[in-house]
């Protein structure tokens, strides 16, 4: 699956879009199949979804502690998308680990977060992400 970063979904044009970034190009590393047509082996995908897991941790740790400094009225709202997202991941990676990918899981999930999530709510919210960037670090 070939996602591309815009310009159009910057929300702060450092860390925050750094990550956004970062997560594209690991989507990105996820063979949907090989080059035969065969299924993709299990245990590289569960690497990457590893990798993903851990920078999507991190991103949203990070999005949410900017948000609460700037008193973002929408924070508990987007902390409860952050948790949903967070769930499906973890759903995910048990799937992986017990009987193989979900690869319908795998594509919801790309497209909830990265297709509408930055659109939705990071951009929604991006003068208060933006603020705290300019005004705190």
């Amino acid at each position: 699956m070939s996602l591309e970063w815009h310009d159009r979904l910057q929300v702060d044009g450092a860390q925050i879009d750094k990550q956004h970034q970062q997560l594209f190009a690991l989507c990105d590393c996820l063979p949907v199949q090989t080059s035969t047509g065969n299924p993709p082996v299990h245990r590289d995908i569960h690497e990457i979804l590893n990798d993903f897991a851990a920078l999507l941790n991190s991103h949203f740790a990070h999005e949410e502690m900017l948000l609460e400094l700037n008193r973002c009225p929408g924070l508990v709202e987007h902390q409860r998308e952050h948790m949903a997202i967070q769930e499906l991941v973890a759903d995910l990676l048990c799937s992986c680990m017990s009987s193989g990918v979900d690869l319908r899981l795998l594509q919801e999930i790309i497209k909830n977060y990265l297709g509408t999530h930055i659109v939705d709510w990071d951009l929604k919210d991006k003068a208060f992400l933006a603020s705290a960037v300019a005004g705190t670090l």
